[in-house]
């Protein structure tokens, strides 16, 4: 609309550089979205080969507070694979430091207490019966992941299209 009252108000320089303008913008737009894309494929593929330090780099960055809440399951998803391998040390040492701080965020409040419990048992099974094995556990934080991006774009939207007013 702006574009056409320029031209007809005999603006064309004014129109053709409002133009350029937009275009630029939608671009650098995409790019955003596309740079936003590749990196959660990244992760998604990070966290399914179990590369930790990638998955905690990115959560801690991102600006998502959905993501800081992510980051217990990721801790929790790696207390649980030093249980499995029975590495009981490393894994008393990564439930103080990384999971304790999540103590009181647990929506169930035995969680944390079951966590503990579990160096002293035999099997994850033992307290979580659906445990199934690393890969599919992988799976399941992936999937849990792609969702809450999934979620955040929504979000995105939204707020992006959200009627502004105009200044008085």
């Amino acid at each position: 609309m702006i574009v056409s009252y320029l031209q007809d108000e005999g603006y064309t320089t004014s129109s053709m550089l409002l133009q350029d303008e937009a275009n630029i913008r939608r671009l650098e737009a995409k790019r955003d979205e596309q740079d936003r894309r590749q990196k959660g494929k990244a992760v998604k593929k990070a966290i399914i080969e179990g590369e930790w330090a990638e998955v905690e780099k990115f959560l801690n960055k991102s600006p998502i507070r959905s993501m800081k809440s992510f980051l217990y399951f990721v801790y929790k998803q790696q207390y649980f694979e030093l249980i499995d391998r029975q590495e009981f040390q490393k894994a008393f040492t990564y439930l103080t430091k990384k999971l304790k701080p999540f103590e009181g965020q647990q929506a169930q409040p035995e969680e944390f207490k079951n966590l503990c419990y579990l160096l002293t048992c035999r099997s994850i099974t033992d307290v979580d019966k659906e445990w199934d094995g690393i890969p599919a556990a992988r799976a399941r934080l992936a999937s849990m992941f792609a969702s809450l991006m999934a979620d955040s774009e929504l979000t995105d939207l939204t707020e992006d299209q959200a009627p502004q007013e105009m200044p008085a």
